[in-house]
């Protein structure tokens, strides 16, 4: 983004300058920098709203820490497999290949899922909810099958159910997770 509004404030500067020579320029110099100007401020602003990659990713509602959360559920049975960060550059990459692409807050880094596990997750679609501050990621869980998304080797991360008090594990582990990290 600031690359993107340095490249938009690049007409403006020199815009500046041929304002602040032109004081000592005869009229029809004068003229010549205001035509100069007009083009730069076309130019600058047909590259800021006509950007269609800064448009969609300007439409989401970021938290005070540059993130928001993004679940992940598949594609094909609906199951809710995980809840993630991302952060700006994260979204775009997953835009960009279609493939899961989350922010890891603990290691302050981008997190390719199944970098390390192989268990990568494929992008169908991506949705945004109504208040535009939670995404949605239609995936199709890749590297085993059936899939596995949670780092326990289970499929889904949610594989808690509230019963009788207590928080019961009800689906079982796919594959042993010291085989997975290794």
């Amino acid at each position: 983004m600031a690359r993107a509004a340095a490249d938009g404030l690049a007409p403006w500067v020199e815009a500046f300058r041929f304002f602040s020579v032109a004081l000592s320029w005869s009229s029809e110099r004068c003229s010549q920098a205001r035509a100069a100007t007009e083009r730069m401020t076309k130019t600058a602003l047909a590259r800021i709203t006509d950007n269609p990659v800064m448009d969609w990713l300007d439409q989401v509602k970021w938290d005070a820490q540059g993130l928001v959360p993004v679940i992940a559920q598949e594609a094909g049975t609906g199951d809710v497999l995980m809840f993630a960060w991302m952060n700006r550059e994260a979204l775009a990459k997953t835009a960009e290949l279609g493939r899961a692409v989350y922010f890891s807050r603990s290691r302050d880094r981008l997190w390719f899922k199944g970098e390390e596990s192989g268990h990568v997750q494929q992008v169908h679609e991506m949705r945004i909810d109504c208040d535009r501050d939670v995404v949605l990621l239609k995936v199709t869980q890749l590297g085993h099958e059936p899939g596995i998304a949670c780092h326990t080797g289970r499929h889904s991360c949610f594989f808690s159910v509230l019963k009788d008090g207590q928080w019961q594990s009800v689906d079982p582990v796919l594959k042993d997770p010291r085989s997975i990290y290794t």
